[in-house]
């Protein structure tokens, strides 16, 4: 396909528009992301352990964080259920980090697929791309420790429960051929006031750790395009990658 480029001479659109622009529409006609449009921001930390090799720095970082639903689901019913966590950046690092997973299989070749969960409990929430560690591919998974797994799916139930008690989970990378390990803890605590849906987008790869890059190339090619044309069709604001908000009280 071709345009007409102020000159008057055809031009061919690269691939690159289409991915864009196709998640560009797609987040008009919902007015919303293109995927996962539904969600609830909430705030804790994030604990990495000694040794954990995560190309992350060892200790508690303060997060925000988003669970919400793929399609957009009414209420409870299931759906493919995400998690997405912002690190802001530490000394060395000049952006934030954003993790972004999603509810997969268990096996080893269903985690590369989106599977819909009944629960925010039973859900197994994994990065479907893998990334680069010290040389080998590695996929990053997190496990709720403490979510009801007979409880329906349902963002609204979750703030009650979040409201009530803290939700934990625990993340590991997963190495083919190798057992999984856990590498941290994560904590989140608090539904933030005053947050708009609007403020905070999450993109794993541009708040990206440069030892820690996701694999393969093409498909963060991909990804870049499509978040990117999410956001124009969304209309997110300009600092909403870089922006970590304050907790309640600060």
């Amino acid at each position: 396909m071709t345009d007409e480029s102020s000159t008057g001479k055809a031009r061919v659109l690269r691939p690159s528009w289409w991915v864009a622009g196709a998640f560009d529409v797609l987040a008009r006609l919902r007015r919303a992301r293109a995927f996962h449009p539904r969600g609830l921001f909430l705030a804790g930390e994030l604990t990495v352990e000694e040794g954990a090799g995560l190309a992350l720095p060892a200790g508690t970082r303060p997060v925000i964080a988003r669970m919400s639903k793929g399609v957009g689901t009414p209420g409870g019913r299931p759906d493919v259920l995400g998690l997405a966590v912002r690190v802001p950046p530490w000394a060395g690092q000049e952006r934030p980090w954003d993790l972004l997973l999603s509810s997969t299989g268990a096996g080893q070749r269903s985690r590369l697929l989106p599977i819909p969960a009944r629960s925010w409990g039973s859900a197994r929430y994994g990065s479907l791309a893998p990334y680069l560690l010290d040389g080998r591919r590695v996929w990053v998974l997190a496990v709720a420790r403490d979510l009801e797994v007979g409880e329906p799916a349902s963002l609204e139930w979750l703030e009650r429960r979040v409201a009530a008690a803290p939700v934990r989970f625990t993340l590991h990378v997963v190495c083919p051929g190798l057992p999984a390990r856990q590498v941290a803890s994560l904590t989140l605590r608090v539904v933030p006031s005053g947050l708009a849906e609007h403020e905070v987008r999450f993109d794993p790869v541009v708040n990206c750790l440069p030892d820690l890059p996701m694999v393969p190339r093409w498909l963060r090619w991909v990804r870049r395009f499509a978040y990117q044309g999410s956001r124009r069709g969304h209309r997110a604001p300009a600092d909403s990658l870089r922006r970590v908000p304050p907790g309640p009280g600060e």
